[in-house]
């Protein structure tokens, strides 16, 4: 017999998410409810409340994509909440789209997508990482960013410098 599952896609951006519950198997899916919550603390309360009355009790996994740091505080607030959470390459939706032909890009369809992705190949547990780890990694990422930084300003120094009748004044900025 095919396991049944239920399945909670999720699609974040910087304000709210678009999710959509759906339950089944590999074969055979049913949405049992598509919603929009507020990316916060209140819109969090509010969708474990929906996913679990949705539910009735029976185990859940939620999927997202890695949108930037957008989906963080809900991935940490499921997490604390013992819910089952997957974070997904967004690059791994976007071609299992291609794959079902869907050429459509809408949150809603989003959300779906990532919910079938969920289903059809239950991907791994997110685990969050350590404080330090993850101040280590913003720190490595702001040291990236700041000399990025560095050899384009050198970049436009130099190409100033040859330019033909450039300023004195603005090289004097620089």
């Amino acid at each position: 017999m095919i396991e049944q599952k239920n399945v909670v896609g999720i699609d974040l951006s910087k304000d709210d998410f678009q999710v959509q519950f759906i339950t089944g198997n590999q074969e055979r899916s049913v949405i049992k409810g598509t919603r929009k919550f507020t990316n916060d603390y209140n819109g969090f309360v509010l969708f474990l409340e929906w996913t679990q009355a949705k539910s009735k009790g029976t185990a859940v996994h939620f999927v997202m994509e890695s949108t930037g740091v957008y989906y963080e505080n809900l991935a940490y607030f499921l997490h604390e909440n013992q819910c089952l959470v997957s974070v997904v390459l967004a690059s791994k939706i976007k071609y299992f789209a291609k794959s079902l032909n869907v050429k459509t890009k809408t949150d809603k369809v989003d959300a779906r997508l990532i919910a079938l992705f969920g289903m059809q190949h239950t991907p791994q547990a997110w685990k969050p990482i350590s404080k330090e780890l993850k101040r280590l990694r913003t720190l490595c990422r702001e040291i990236i960013s700041c000399n990025k930084e560095v050899t384009r300003l050198k970049n436009q120094l130099h190409a100033l410098k040859r330019a033909k009748y450039t300023q004195e004044s603005i090289l004097a900025l620089k």
